[in-house]
């Protein structure tokens, strides 16, 4: 409490610095003694158990620590909107005890505008018995993903990861709020990517070494695609409208005079893709053939393709050793034969490229 210039502290025993930080805080109730400041940015609590801290104290806490920039915790769903307060956050590293619920929607409302980097995860058992108003699994991602689209158009770097549940209640959220239908995401999305770089979808296995999470096909190839188009609308309807059609998969309504094509650019600026789940149904050599003709992925160095039996063969490692930045180049479970994996590796090291081949207990390198 006297060094109130220090900006982060390690320590990691009996307690974490944000549980001695509530306990300190305490001791002010009742007292006619201002609040110190600190200059902490930092709130880390790396524990494997969620930190216990009403509402109350959350916003002292945010008084106390007016500065923190980056939160590192574990926590309960219904506790996490208690650390929207913080009004300089932009790195957020969660992992929920229980699950994907209302709270995290709530926190990604208040903070996610300006987050840059964040990574939730979620690894408890996929029983939704225990939790109340019961879950469902599967959805992490699609609904992860939904939410961020959402609520965080700065994010730099965005990673969904484990085997949990999300409850029936964000659900029910998700599917009737006008504002994440798939028209809306779509162009939530043209500004959702712009600055995204890196990209992380990972699965826990089940207990037959099924991954458990996937992700909709549509909303996938969607977050992947370098471009969107759409038209600006004219309010004089319905003097103006000539009539409503498809274009490229959007209802796009023409107006007479008045109407003009408006493009975003997606995720033209991704380097790091890494996929690890149940994507066997989909996520194919036609897959990346169709993305790559739409977003060429020029500035990707890490493509990392994982799960159980993943339907990709010599034809899309072939796509991906062309790009120009690529520097790995991660196989493992794709459709390889021994052959074709040594041929990869022959053909990075006559090439000369500085490019990394691996797959599991097994690495190849070029210099």
């Amino acid at each position: 409490m006297h060094a109130k210039n220090l900006q982060v502290i390690k320590y990691h025993q009996s307690y974490s610095v944000p549980e001695i930080l509530c306990y300190e805080i305490r001791k002010f109730e009742g007292s006619t003694m201002p609040l110190p400041s600190l200059a902490l940015q930092t709130f880390d609590h790396p524990f494997p158990y969620g930190l216990n801290i009403e509402e109350q104290e959350a916003i002292k806490v945010a008084q106390i620590c007016p500065k923190i920039k980056i939160l590192n915790l574990v926590s309960l769903d219904k506790a996490l909107s208690s650390f929207s307060h913080f009004e300089y956050l932009t790195k957020a590293t969660i992992e929920m005890e229980d699950s994907f619920g209302l709270g995290l929607c709530k926190f990604l409302q208040l903070r996610g505008h300006q987050l840059k980097e964040f990574t939730i995860s979620c690894g408890t058992d996929a029983d939704s018995t225990f939790l109340e108003g019961g879950g469902r699994s599967f959805q992490l991602f699609n609904v992860g993903l939904k939410l961020c689209m959402t609520y965080c158009p700065q994010l730099t770097l965005l990673s969904i990861s484990g085997c949990g549940l999300v409850s029936n209640e964000l659900l029910t959220f998700v599917e009737e709020n006008p504002g994440l239908t798939a028209m809306r995401l779509r162009q939530r999305t043209a500004r959702f990517l712009q600055q995204l770089k890196t990209l992380v979808l990972l699965t826990y296995y089940d207990v037959d070494e099924t991954p458990i999470q996937t992700c909709e096909e549509e909303l996938l190839f969607n977050v992947l695609r370098s471009k969107y188009t759409f038209w600006h609308q004219c309010r004089k309807v319905p003097k103006c409208l000539i009539g409503i059609y498809d274009y490229e998969g959007f209802k796009c309504i023409f107006f007479r005079h008045c109407a003009k094509i408006c493009s975003f650019p997606g995720a033209s600026k991704l380097e790091c893709l890494s996929l690890e789940g149940n994507f066997s149904n989909y996520l194919s050599d036609g897959f990346f053939e169709k993305l790559l003709l739409i977003n060429p992925l020029n500035k990707l160095r890490i493509f990392d393709v994982q799960g159980t039996q993943v339907p990709l063969s010599i034809v899309t490692a072939k796509r991906f050793l062309r790009l120009p930045d690529l520097r790995e180049l991660r196989v493992s479970c794709w459709r390889l034969s021994e052959q074709e994996y040594k041929n990869l590796g022959d053909t990075i090291r006559m090439s000369g490229w500085d490019l990394r081949l691996s797959r599991r207990s097994t690495t190849q390198h070029a210099d």
